[in-house]
């Protein structure tokens, strides 16, 4: 509201002791002719809405205004809806004030880059691949020692002979775990079977992720490497492991494939018997299967059960 009463005298007194024109009642102050006049009020009783009589006291070069438009036509003007916070007001963090590399939207992913920007998350496409992949790691490579038949891993980490990305991370090492799952580069905590994502594991690939045991006469964690450079597959085999909540018949024989050059992950399942109602231990209903990223934040579920007609190959 304007305060009329408050800068009419001093209006009036400025029309009789200067040659220049005083706008009439119905003129507007923003009006070209009355900004030409010069007619800048200030009043000392208190603040006017005129931003003018501010910039008249302010040094030459400093806008009296901080945050508001000081040019002549906006004097009388209320800020605009978008106008920035003033000097004096809480500071405001823009997306120019975010660590380099950190996405500022919530909820994505937000892997720093070199140089800088985002990573995008790797994606894989499931296949399917014949059964007669399958390799025997137990009679081409070594069997593994475990720190436990049961809910225990590999004692040693094996170190990947070729280079190896996994979701678009470089990865080194793999360690087994007796519950059918492998992690990248971190000692296995042996956690039993829990849906997507699981966080405490990080990089983990899952051919038949659940609560087995690797205790009977032929049971075994088999690792080999076969075949001839830019072409290697690393192996891992699960030989005769057992479903501790099944009978001890209910045996499975299964692995994982590294693939050299292409980066993909193939699943193949040699042997998977089940003794009467134990069939859900053994075609996939009861367990996880599928890949998770280092970070825990991507992840690809097989969607269906399995079988030892055909594999699975995730290729990113």
């Amino acid at each position: 509201m304007r305060r009329w009463p408050v800068v009419l005298i001093p209006l009036l007194f400025l029309a009789c002791s200067d040659s220049r024109p005083v706008p009439g009642p119905g003129a507007n102050r923003n009006d070209a002719s009355a900004r030409d006049g010069g007619f800048l009020v200030h009043n000392d009783a208190g603040p006017t809405d005129d931003a003018a009589s501010a910039a008249d006291a302010a040094p030459p070069g400093v806008d009296a205004a901080p945050g508001l438009d000081a040019s002549p036509t906006a004097d009388a003007a209320p800020p605009a809806a978008d106008a920035s916070p003033t000097a004096d007001a809480a500071p405001v963090i823009g997306l120019d004030a975010l660590p380099v590399g950190l996405d500022a939207t919530p909820g994505t992913d937000a892997t720093p880059a070199a140089d800088g920007g985002v990573v995008p998350p790797t994606t894989y496409v499931e296949s399917t691949i014949p059964a007669t992949n399958w390799i025997d790691a137990c009679a081409m490579g070594v069997t593994a020692s475990l720190s436990d038949p049961d809910d225990g891993h590999t004692d040693m980490p094996t170190p990947l002979p070729f280079a190896f990305t996994f979701f678009g991370s470089t990865v080194t090492a793999v360690w087994a775990s007796t519950n059918g799952y492998a992690t990248f580069d971190v000692e296995p905590i042996d956690s039993l079977d829990f849906p997507f994502p699981i966080l405490d594991e990080g990089a983990t690939i899952l051919p038949l992720w659940e609560d087995l045991v690797l205790d009977g006469p032929t049971s075994a964690v088999c690792i080999a490497t076969v075949g001839a450079a830019p072409n290697r597959q690393l192996v891992i085999e699960w030989r005769d492991a057992m479903s501790y909540n099944a009978s001890d018949e209910t045996t499975l024989t299964f692995e994982l494939v590294l693939n050299e050059g292409t980066n993909s992950v193939d699943f193949v399942y040699n042997t998977l018997i089940a003794m009467p109602g134990d069939e859900g231990y053994v075609d996939g209903t009861e367990a996880s299967i599928g890949l998770q990223s280092p970070q825990g934040l991507d992840f690809v579920a097989h969607p269906g059960m399995i079988g030892t007609t055909t594999g699975i190959r995730f290729t990113p």
